[in-house]
């Protein structure tokens, strides 16, 4: 009864790590039903923009990019959503690579946060890249 249950506990590992995708890096990217999710707060510590880092989660639906989200950060709100507004739209709906090649300019007046997105954004394109 006992090697039954041990043979039928490995079975049941082998087939439920047969439908996981082995590219998808657990530590940066997450598959979230049919969403691929880059999160930036590791790969980007080290970007930061006028009151540190600006984390990004980047979402890809079917090859596109169909979400750009801010992390918990410290920046100022207002320039904040300034700087989004004036940049996720230069990039959603685009493949990874077009996204990837599409040149974008800082919001001015918000020069620090837009860079620190801007860059968050290339390191996240770059690590979609790779899947």
């Amino acid at each position: 009864m006992r090697k039954s249950f041990i043979t039928i506990a490995a079975a049941v590992l082998l087939l439920s790590s047969c439908g996981t995708n082995p590219k998808v890096n657990s530590e940066h990217v997450r598959m979230a039903g049919d969403s691929l999710i880059v999160n930036t707060e590791v790969l980007g510590a080290s970007i930061e923009g006028y009151r540190g880092a600006v984390p990004l989660e980047v979402v890809v639906i079917k090859g596109k990019i169909a979400d750009i989200r801010v992390l918990p950060n410290d920046e100022t709100p207002r320039y904040l959503n300034r700087v989004m507004y004036g940049l996720k739209d230069k990039w959603l709906g685009k493949t990874i690579s077009k996204a990837y090649k599409t040149e974008v300019d800082a919001v001015s007046g918000a020069t620090y946060t837009s860079e620190a997105i801007i860059s968050n954004m290339k390191l996240a394109l770059e690590e979609l890249q790779k899947k």
